[in-house]
């Protein structure tokens, strides 16, 4: 039997070769295309939508004035926490790449004692307690273990949650103070 490629003369200027070859490169790009296609992407990589907890993103944002350790004027966007609903969610699965960008300031009716906690936080956090005055009564790093709490050791009313680092930063501390009343 006789295949039908044996009865044939060899091309000797490289036409075939090069012709294969177009088809070739044609056939890796046509399924390349339809992959990409498929994928929905058009040909380019779409990352996820980042979800935000519907707690922390209702949340209003204000600029919350602070005088620092040394006395200058010092200006903090954050979001506002004063609904116990915000104020137990807090930090609470807000993506890493969402929470290095922001702040918290939980504003409470009455004077309080209660702990705070890092559970279902992704990132380390700078923590300051406040009196009803807006003085500083303690300043701490959170780090995220979900199985330890963090309290002021006095009573506070109020308390500003940073990324770590950031009060440093702003040389807020010991001796800062939060103008209060807020508005």
């Amino acid at each position: 039997m006789s295949r039908f490629w044996e009865n044939r003369a060899p091309v000797r200027d490289g036409r075939v070769g090069f012709l294969c070859g177009v088809v070739g490169l044609a056939g890796m790009l046509a399924c390349s295309n339809a992959v990409n296609r498929s994928e929905g992407s058009g040909g380019a990589s779409t990352p996820a939508p980042i979800e935000i907890p519907a707690d922390f993103s209702g949340m209003e944002k204000r600029s919350v004035q602070l005088q620092n350790d040394v006395g200058a004027p010092v200006v903090v966007e954050a979001r506002v926490a004063d609904a116990p609903v915000e104020q137990m969610a807090g930090f609470q699965n807000v993506p890493e790449e969402v929470a290095r960008g922001e702040a918290i300031l939980f504003l409470f009716q009455q004077d309080s004692v209660a702990p705070f906690h890092m559970r279902n936080v992704k990132i380390a956090l700078d923590i300051l307690f406040f009196d009803a005055r807006g003085y500083a009564v303690s300043n701490q790093r959170m780090e995220p273990d979900p199985d330890r709490l963090w309290s002021a050791g006095s009573p506070y009313r109020f308390v500003l949650e940073l990324p770590a680092g950031r009060a440093e930063e702003l040389r807020l501390g010991a001796t800062s103070r939060l103008s209060v009343p807020i508005n």
